[in-house]
This record gives C-alpha cells, structure tokens and sequence, in this order.
C-alpha cells in the first residue's frame, strides 16, 4: 500500500490501470449492474466494449511481466538458489 492508503501498482502498468478503471466507469457493468471494479474487470464475459477488454488484457500482461522481472532479479541476486542438492 502507498502512504496514502491506495494499493501500489508499479509506474508502467499506471497508465493502463488508470485506462482500465476510466473504461470500467463507463460500463454498463458499473452503471447498471452497480457491481464493484474488481467484479468487472475479472469477469470473463466482461459486458464492456471492447476496448476495456483490450485494456484489461495489456493490463494483466504488464503485471505478469513485473513479476517476472521481480523473480528474476531474486534468483540472480541469489546465487545459492541455483544450487542443487
């Protein structure tokens, strides 16, 4: 969490968080269903355009991505990992 309380999400995937949940407003999903973001945008048969869909999967993408570099970063800054016993 950042200092102001709002959860972290690493500066490159911002742009497209931002994207996602200015989409998700304007979705029959949030307007009409009254369901939560978090609802929506994980629902499979997402009842946004398009675009949200587009924007959602890029989101997960670059998430996926930061993770990766995050493990990759820990096995070679940990040499004993690659040991086998």
């Amino acid at each position: 969490m950042a200092d102001d309380g709002s959860p972290q999400v690493h500066k490159s995937c911002r742009a497209l968080a931002l994207s996602l949940v200015k989409c998700l407003d304007e979705s029959a999903c949030i307007k009409e269903n009254k369901r939560s973001y978090k609802d929506c945008a994980l629902d499979k048969n997402l009842t946004a355009s398009s675009t949200c869909k587009d924007i959602r999967d890029n989101y997960m993408k670059c998430k996926h991505e930061q993770v990766g570099i995050v493990v990759r970063e820990r096995l070679l800054n940990n040499p004993e990992l690659f040991r086998f016993v």
